[in-house]
Order: C-alpha cells, then sequence, then structure tokens
C-alpha cells in the first residue's frame, strides 16, 4: 500500500488535485502522480526513484507535478 505525500502534493489544484504517493515494493521505490477529476482518478505517471524521499529536492517535486501532466 501506498502513502500519499500530502507536503508534496497539490491538493487544493482546481479543478483536479494532484496527488505524490510513494509506494515501496521490495527494494525498490516508486513515485506515482495521481489526478482527481469529477468523475474519475487518473493516473499520470509513475517512475522510480532510487534515493529516499528526503534526499529529494523541491525542484524534483515540482517538475514531477507541473512538466508530466497534461
Amino acid at each position: 500500500m501506498g502513502k500519499v505525500l500530502i507536503s508534496k502534493s497539490k491538493p487544493k489544484k482546481r479543478p483536479n488535485p494532484l496527488f505524490v504517493i510513494l509506494l515501496k515494493k521490495q527494494d525498490a521505490n516508486y513515485l506515482i502522480l495521481v489526478q482527481q477529476g469529477e468523475k474519475r482518478t487518473r493516473f499520470k505517471k509513475i517512475i522510480s526513484i532510487d534515493k529516499e524521499i528526503e534526499d529529494l529536492e523541491d525542484s524534483f517535486f515540482n517538475d514531477f507535478l507541473i512538466l508530466n501532466h497534461k
């Protein structure tokens, strides 16, 4: 089960909030970008990361949120 990273997400973005989810599976970490719509939730991007969340810069999350969704 994944953990929503509220501090890295945009839950108040309108009309469609964006959420970053951290999923730890065996020895790998994944970040999942999810967009909440009025009628459906969309998986926008899934990436594997080799660092711990604390080691990632805020600019990484800005790029992940802004540049990788339409």
